[in-house]
């Protein structure tokens, strides 16, 4: 997800896992008790967490230290404080079923009261240019890195299913090897040729003259 709304009332019960939420996601903590506490928080620099729900109140304020800067105020403080200004001694957005007819009211008569939305701010104060852009940072570093790891990943998934492809595929049958023939005259041999291929007969030797002398003397 990109933005995450939690305000809920588990006092201490892990609601969130901000591991599982992907870098650059905005969450917005409306429960007091956080939800996320400093501790889990600090896991993730890559997230951007808000406590949201604060008022700046106008002029001068004395009130006591309740952990929030000079003239800030919890929501729910907040909206009592306009209730009185307004006299009206009731229950306004309490419990599960909020109505958002009733919270665009309450907010048109803070606004009439001067009051106005605080400074974005985290678990360690407000939030400068400078905080959000070094998360911004981190997160598109950590989505690069996740991007770069799901490639390798697939790249190698790609070769393992090429591998088990190649080892169930059957063996190549090779085809026989064509015999080699002479290539010989198909023309019938002519009378010549015919008479010169039959057998000739074998030449007789002539007796040598020494031979032949030596039984005349004899």
């Amino acid at each position: 997800m990109d933005m995450i709304v939690t305000a809920t009332s588990g006092a201490g019960k892990k609601i969130l896992d901000i591991m599982n939420v992907k870098p650059g996601c905005v969450i917005t903590d409306v429960a007091r008790p956080l939800d996320l506490p400093p501790e889990e928080v600090a896991k993730r620099p890559d997230v951007l967490v808000i406590e949201s729900g604060e008022i700046l109140l106008p002029g001068k304020v004395s009130m006591k230290n309740i952990g929030l800067p000079k003239n800030v105020a919890y929501a729910c403080l907040a909206e009592t404080i306009v209730l009185a200004l307004e006299g009206r001694f009731e229950n306004f957005t309490v419990g599960r079923n909020i109505e958002w007819e009733k919270v665009r009211e309450i907010y048109r008569v803070g606004r009439r009261h001067g009051m106005k939305l605080a400074a974005i701010s985290g678990v360690n104060g407000p939030f400068s240019d400078a905080d959000i852009r070094r998360v911004r940072k981190l997160a598109l570093a950590a989505r690069a890195k996740a991007a770069e790891a799901a490639a390798e990943a697939a790249a190698r998934a790609k070769a393992r299913a090429a591998a088990r492809r190649s080892r169930a595929a059957p063996p190549a049958s090779k085809a026989p090897k064509a015999r080699r023939t002479s290539k010989r005259s198909t023309k019938a041999p002519t009378p010549g040729q015919q008479a010169a291929g039959r057998a000739a007969p074998k030449a007789v030797r002539a007796p040598s003259v020494r031979k032949s002398a030596a039984r005349k003397s004899a």
